[in-house]
């Protein structure tokens, strides 16, 4: 198979025919085109479009080779001549290879209008080119939708004339003293016949830094009649990998991998082919790349080539290492190839990824860097690296340090070095790419399983899956019930927690699959191994079950308290010792203290401790000023109405849904105000309307024992309307919380209110009784609407309660 040279390895440079006439000089310029002369044929096509500037056919064929030899500037002008003149019907793949260059421009959208004009121009007519369209439009829709700008965590810069040249470079890689090495097809070879042109070989140099000189490792590994190149190093065998290349008698380009061992004095040893079929007879393999396998726990060899039972052009394969000098057959690496060509691929130890450029997928440019990343011998779909890495023209041989901070990259971008600035065609130069890494935490909390509250002094340890049993990290939480810890790409994490008086609890994660850095939130639930209090809290007259108690233990040895709060039901669990003695006490709003005394002496043989308390009922009293709150302009909005048929109850969940509406009206992201509007809500609104219920539940019961109560209510409104309009509104809230009583348990109440036994008075207050810190601006509603100042004065308050019994 033909190798593009100027596209992967490799640019030849013919002389001059002496031809002398236009029409000597257009023949060998198609006969250059058909040996993959792109160089000598463009030049050629040059010198007739010279001579016959207004001949159409002499533009389109110029325009051809200044495509093939990526003078792309200069065959966007030509083709759009061509398509423009009145010949263009003779010439009908014109809007499509003009969309293509346009494409390698960057100019993605107008190369989005030039394929859907082939299409509809020429659609069917050339089935392969029609696909090609199809697929480009895709292609370009994929660039146009991913964006052109650069992430500004990434700087790219070309490196100086030290390093590049007027000819190609690539294959970059860096040793680990920081040393880089590259090749370049800068060393020209004198032809056998004066009359046959020039060509031009590569050879592999050495810059102590990307600022040192460039030193050609002639002694070392280059040889002069052939092309030398891809350099890469493994450490664990001194050994570097390489290829040689030669031309076969078409003029192609065939490749063959070798290795060279390092000697202890820091030579490099003989040339040594590696063997069949890892070098396959009339195919190339060239690119090579050791890696590993963290399932073998073995290196493997990364390659490139064209031989059969691949999945399109060029292909990745790999061999695995079993010992230094035994290869396992080589396997199509088919989790990522494509139909295209797949090249120079990089593995990137530190996070078990693969970095490799294609034309199989949607990209920006003929070959942009994929980065995949394997996790349990399972490849991932590959990621784009991104405009900036990538570029609208052909990015190869990306290499990595081990911090993912610096990477080096060979692209034909515009602003290479080029044989003719003017053409702006060739050449491959090679860039360094600062990246920001990609940190990844983990921050592990713990947790009581019982109680779910927090869990301070957990030892934490973790390990990595491909370590085997060693532990990576060991850690406590101490006085905090979280740990923070650094992590690794592309990993399985095992992670457990211990604590004294508690079961381990254990938790597995995997670092696959992150583009971004993050914090990983991992939560462990220890189970306490002690014995366990249950608690469960009632109603002294009922028996019914009682929620939102504060309770509290003490240990009556050491006069310790813990504290626990049912906040959603009736139950709590609490960690207790064995052979101590306790007090037990609950006590509520509304409700009357309730304590016992217990011990627990031979309890050896169970793990937990069941204890009831019942609250007897508590003074009305206790509760006021209950107040209870109410949304902006609730309940009936823009009423001038005394009186509504609304529940209060109807009205408090759609106003608590509302709390993230209120964070963004009045904190606008700040924190310290956001919290302020979820102390309104939660600690105002929520308690307010649970304090209502106990209440309603505590005043039925002493109804029903005949006592008899006058309770007087009290309503407000914020400033925002007249005095007269905030009295109606006033109103209505406190008609509301009438309904309230009148409709609580399906109208329990009603016969007290029929009998006198109970009477609900209400008094409204408007404006003149609000603060003057209260905002009454309607223009400015983040004060006088959605601000906690405003909410709070939207009220309606249980001011006084006489027992007509007293």
């Amino acid at each position: 198979m033909r190798i593009a040279i100027s596209l992967f390895l490799l640019v030849s440079f013919f002389g001059q025919t002496t031809a002398q006439t236009a029409k000597q000089y257009m023949k060998a310029a198609l006969e250059a085109m058909e040996t993959s002369d792109y160089y000598t044929a463009y030049h050629f096509m040059q010198i007739v479009k010279d001579v016959r500037a207004n001949d159409t056919k002499v533009l389109y064929n110029y325009a051809e080779a200044a495509r093939q030899f990526s003078a792309f500037t200069k065959a966007d002008t030509a083709y759009t001549v061509v398509l423009e003149s009145d010949e263009n019907d003779k010439f009908p793949e014109t809007a499509f290879w003009l969309g293509t260059v346009k494409q390698r421009l960057g100019k993605y959208q107008e190369a989005m209008d030039y394929f859907q004009i082939y299409l509809s121009e020429h659609d069917g007519e050339n089935e392969e080119l029609t696909a090609a369209a199809r697929r480009e439009i895709e292609n370009v829709q994929w660039a146009i939708d991913a964006g052109t700008e650069t992430d500004s965590t990434i700087k790219i810069q070309r490196l100086g004339p030290n390093v590049n040249t007027i000819y190609s470079e690539f294959s970059p890689v860096r040793d680990e003293d920081n040393h880089l090495f590259f090749s370049s097809v800068r060393y020209r070879l004198e032809p056998p016949d004066e009359f046959l042109p020039h060509k031009y070989y590569s050879g592999v140099l050495k810059a102590e830094d990307i600022t040192g000189e460039a030193v050609a490792l002639d002694s070392l590994i280059n040889d002069p009649a052939r092309h030398t190149g891809h350099l890469t190093f493994s450490k664990k065998q001194g050994r570097v990998y390489y290829t040689l290349c030669d031309y076969n008698e078409q003029g192609d380009i065939l490749c063959d991998l070798y290795y060279r061992d390092i000697l202890d004095d820091g030579t490099w040893g003989d040339p040594m082919r590696l063997p069949e079929p890892i070098n396959a007879p009339g195919y190339t393999s060239t690119q090579p790349n050791v890696g590993y396998d963290n399932m073998l726990h073995k290196d493997v060899l990364y390659f490139v080539s064209d031989r059969e039972g691949g999945s399109g052009g060029l292909d990745i394969w790999y061999t695995v290492m079993n010992d230094k000098d035994n290869f396992s057959e080589p396997q199509n690496l088919e989790a990522l190839n494509t139909s295209g060509d797949d090249v120079s691929p990089f593995y990137h130890r530190a996070t078990s990824s693969l970095f490799y450029s294609t034309d199989g997928k949607n990209g920006y440019g003929s070959h942009d860097v994929f980065r995949a990343e394997v996790t349990g011998g399972v490849w991932a779909e590959p990621d784009n690296m991104g405009y900036g890495v990538n570029s609208s023209l052909s990015d190869i041989h990306f290499t990595l340090s081990d911090d993912e901070a610096i990477g080096f990259i060979s692209s034909n971008r515009l602003g290479s070095m080029y044989i003719d600035d003017l053409e702006e065609a060739c050449c491959y130069d090679v860039y360094q790419v600062e990246l920001k890494p990609i940190e990844l935490t983990v921050r592990i909390e713990t947790y009581d399983k019982l109680t779910g509250d927090s869990l301070t002094g957990v030892t934490i340890y973790m390990t990595e899956r491909s370590n085997g049993d060693e532990v990576l990290v060991t850690n406590t939480t101490g006085n905090k019930n979280w740990v923070t810890m650094d992590l690794n790409r592309n990993k399985f994490y095992d992670v457990l927690g211990e604590r004294s008086g508690y079961q381990p609890d254990s938790a597995n994660f995997t670092t696959s699959g992150y583009q971004e850095s993050e914090e990983i939130i991992i939560r462990l639930y220890l189970e306490p191994s002690t014995l366990v209090l249950k608690v469960r809290t009632f109603e002294m007259r009922n028996q019914q079950p009682l929620p939102r108690v504060n309770i509290d233990l003490i240990n009556k040895f050491d006069n310790s308290v813990q504290e626990a709060y049912n906040r959603n039901g009736h139950i709590v669990y609490m960690p207790i010792d064995r052979n101590a003695e306790y007090i037990l006490e609950g006590n509520k709003k509304g409700y009357r203290n309730a304590s016992l005394e217990f011990e627990t002496y031979n309890t050896n043989d169970i793990d937990t401790i069941e204890k009831d308390l019942y609250l007897d009922l508590g003074s009305l009293e206790d509760f006021l000023p209950l107040a209870i709150y109410f949304d902006n302009d609730h309940p009936d909005p823009r009423s001038n109405s005394y009186n509504t048929e609304k529940r209060y109850l109807e009205t408090y969940d759609a106003y608590y849904g509302k709390k993230g509406l209120f964070k963004r009206k009045y904190a606008d992201g700040d924190a310290g105000l956001e919290q302020k509007v979820d102390g309104f809500f939660e600690d105002s609104l929520k308690v307010g309307k649970q304090e209502f219920e106990s209440f309603l539940n505590i005043l039925d019961q002493y109804l029903a024992e005949g006592l008899d109560f006058q309770i007087y209510l009290k309503g407000y409104a914020s400033p925002l309307a007249s005095n007269k309009y905030n009295y109606a509104l006033g109103q209505r809230r406190i008609n509301t919380i009438q309904n309230e009583f009148r409709s609580f348990r399906g109208g329990v109440l009603m016969k007290y209110f029929d009998d006198g036994s109970l009477a609900v008075t209400e008094k409204s207050f408007g404006e003149e009784d609000a603060p003057s810190n209260v905002s009454d601006d309607i223009r400015n509603l983040r004060l006088s609407v959605y601000s906690p100042d405003a909410s709070i004065e939207r009220r309606v308050e249980i001011i006084e309660i006489i027992n007509g019994d007293n």
